[in-house]
């Protein structure tokens, strides 16, 4: 019987391989409910102990980064985020992801960009590809969700659209570790950076022209934050092994 882990990436390989076509959703909706079942133990997972920390073996870096499998098409890793440490406000720019915490417990902030008069006095739209390039440098104004989620939640999903800028907290008094499915990759030559947020002021000009409500936030972009960086941990768990038998469209 083939490992979990392997039949979840291989049906995110059938997914994004694809790409968006009409059995698409479909297909990432299963792709969530396997996830939705995996756990700490389907990989081999054994996040750290106070022993650990003890014998020296304990990193300063905020979270760990354990590689499962990377394509052209995905990549499939674990975070572990040490107890009282963050991942910043980022972005994920026309990407899919998929988070299922398997220890511990998260808090998931995700800022919803909102359409927003244009200068001409027009609504701007946003399509799901739009990797909102044009707003670096200046507010924008977000609805701001919050999300508690632990190994018993749900697999926690964002689009291009929708939770696609999001911090992550560990608030607990342990690590906390989650798999996590980003497609596609990163690509900085493809316009798929990871740029970091914080939460802002509205621009004067804006204070008295649109209507705000409880959920809304503004964040803007800001450099890399110094204090965030990863380590990595060797992957332990059952091999995956995927034949890519072509490469993703240019």
């Amino acid at each position: 019987m083939a490992a979990r882990i392997q039949g979840i990436a291989r049906h995110a390989l059938s997914t994004f391989m694809i790409g968006e076509t009409a059995v698409f959703s479909s297909n990432f909706e299963k792709l969530k409910t396997l996830l939705d079942g995996i756990t700490a133990e389907d990989i081999n997972l054994v996040v750290g102990t106070s022993k650990e920390r003890s014998n020296g073996s304990y990193s300063k870096a905020p979270a760990t980064h354990v590689s499962i499998f990377e394509c052209p098409f995905f990549t499939l890793a674990v975070f572990i985020l040490k107890k009282g440490c963050s991942i910043p406000l980022h972005d994920h720019p026309g990407m899919f992801g998929l988070c299922k915490v398997v220890h511990g417990q998260i808090t998931v902030v995700s800022y919803d960009i909102q359409t927003e008069p244009s200068s001409n006095g027009k609504v701007d739209n946003f399509s799901k590809h739009q990797f909102h390039t044009h707003f670096k440098q200046r507010p924008v104004r977000c609805k701001k969700s919050i999300q508690t989620l632990d190994q018993n939640s749900e697999t926690c999903v964002l689009t291009p659209t929708s939770n696609n800028h999001h911090s992550i907290h560990n608030f607990g008094t342990e690590p906390t570790a989650f798999i996590d499915i980003l497609a596609p990759p990163y690509a900085q030559e493809k316009g798929r950076d990871c740029t970091y947020f914080r939460e802002c002021n509205p621009p004067l000009n804006q204070v008295s022209t649109i209507v705000m409500d409880s959920c809304d936030s503004w964040i803007t972009e800001i450099p890399p934050p110094l204090d965030f960086f990863c380590d990595t941990q060797p992957y332990r768990g059952p091999v995956v092994n995927l034949e890519i038998i072509s490469q993703p469209p240019e």
